[in-house]
C-alpha cells in the first residue's frame, strides 16, 4: 500500500468518527459486499457516481458508523458521504444507506478508489479508472463523456438456481457495458463457451448476450450443453453436477460482431468444488480487498444473502489470454 494511500486512509478514519467511541476489534472484521460496490451508479455521460445502499457484513449491533469516500491517484480525499446511523439487519448482513444525495462529480480521467470506512476502520475498497471518450468538440453537442472501467470486466460469480429438477442449475453473474461495443456501433452481442481442459463443454444460447450502450449494467445467464443452432429448443442445460466436474476451466464471451474475445474468467474444480479465490477467505488482509462469498438474491420481495462463487480473469487456472482489449 502506498504511503500516499495510507495517508488518505488515515483521513478516511476521522471522517467516519461519531459521537458514539469505534467498536471493539471484532473477527470477522466488518466489509461491503463487493457485489454492491459493483453496483454502484457510474455514468457513461458526465462522470457522475451516485451511492446509495450497500449490503454490508458483520457489523456489530448498535447505530452505525460509516463514510464512503473517492480517493484519487494521489492519495487526495476527492469528496466523501455518510451514511445514516440505522441499518435494516438481517444475522450478520444488513442494508445501509448512504445520507443523499451522495453524489461525487469526477471531470479528471485517471485512476481511483471507493473506499468504505466502518467503525473507525477501512472496511472495502473499489478501484476504477475513469477515461473520457468524448472530447465535446462537437459543435451540435459541445459535451465531453466519459466512461468508468475497471474491475466489471475481470469479475463474475456462480450461484446455484434451484429448480424442478434435482440437480440444481447454475447460473452465471456479470456486467456488461458501452466499453465492450465497438466504437461504430450502438449495441452488439455475445457468445460464451466453457472451456474444460482444452475442450468446450458447454455455451450460451446463441439469440441471447446482449452487449448495451451506456453504463456497466448487471446480467446473467445459464450454459447448455453444446448443441447445434437448429437444436437450441431441446438443449440440455448444465447443471450443477457439470459445473462441479474436476478440471481447469475458461469462461470465454466472444463478440458476434468481430470475433473479439472480451471476457476471459479462470477457475478450477478439485475434489467437486470451485477452488475459492483467496480474496474471499474471511481472514483475507489487507482486509480493504476482501471479496465477500455472499451476495444479494436478485428478485422477489424478501432480502437474502446467498453463496457466490467468484471467479475472475487470471484466477486459478491455465488459461493465456486476457479480457483486456
Amino acid at each position: 500500500m502506498s504511503h500516499r494511500f495510507a495517508s488518505a486512509l488515515a483521513c478516511l478514519v476521522l471522517l467516519a468518527a461519531a459521537s458514539t467511541p469505534p467498536a471493539r476489534a471484532q473477527s470477522p472484521r466488518p466489509t461491503v459486499s463487493f457485489d454492491s460496490a459493483m453496483n454502484t451508479w457510474f455514468s457513461d455521460e458526465n462522470g457522475l457516481l451516485t451511492i446509495d445502499r450497500n449490503v454490508v457484513a458483520f457489523v456489530p449491533d448498535g447505530p452505525l458508523n460509516m463514510a464512503v469516500a473517492v480517493v484519487d491517484a494521489s492519495g487526495t480525499v476527492v469528496d466523501s458521504h455518510t451514511y445514516f446511523p440505522d441499518m435494516n439487519r438481517d444475522g450478520v448482513f444488513g442494508t445501509a444507506k448512504a445520507k443523499g444525495p451522495a453524489q461525487v462529480q469526477l471531470t479528471e480521467p485517471g485512476v481511483y478508489s471507493i473506499v468504505w470506512v466502518i467503525n473507525g476502520e477501512p472496511a472495502t475498497r473499489f478501484p476504477v479508472a475513469l477515461k473520457q471518450t468524448g472530447a465535446g468538440d462537437d459543435p451540435f453537442n459541445p459535451q465531453k463523456t466519459y466512461a468508468y472501467d475497471g474491475l466489471w470486466r475481470t469479475h463474475g460469480y456462480w450461484t446455484l438456481h434451484k429448480t424442478g429438477n434435482d440437480d440444481p442449475t447454475p447460473e452465471f453473474h456479470y456486467w456488461v457495458g458501452g466499453l465492450d461495443v465497438p466504437e461504430d456501433r450502438r449495441s452488439d452481442m455475445f457468445f460464451a463457451e466453457l472451456i474444460r481442459d482444452g475442450q468446450v463443454v458447454a455455451h450460451s444460447k446463441r439469440t441471447l448476450g446482449h452487449l448495451p450502450p451506456g453504463r456497466w449494467t448487471y446480467d446473467n445467464l445459464t450454459l447448455y450443453h453444446p448443441h447445434e443452432k437448429k437444436d437450441t429448443p431441446y438443449a440440455k442445460l448444465w447443471t450443477q453436477a457439470d459445473l462441479l466436474t474436476d478440471g481447469k476451466h475458461e469462461l470465454r464471451f466472444t463478440r458476434n460482431s468481430d470475433g473479439q474475445m472480451i471476457r476471459s474468467y479462470d477457475y478450477v474444480v478439485a475434489d467437486g468444488k470451485i477452488v475459492p479465490l483467496p480474496e474471499t477467505a474471511l481472514d483475507y488482509e489487507p482486509r480493504i480487498d476482501h471479496l465477500l462469498p455472499r451476495v444479494q438474491r436478485r428478485g422477489g420481495n424478501n432480502f437474502e444473502m446467498i453463496e457466490a462463487y467468484w471467479i475472475k480473469d487470471g484466477g486459478p487456472g491455465t488459461a493465456k489470454h486476457s479480457s483486456q482489449p
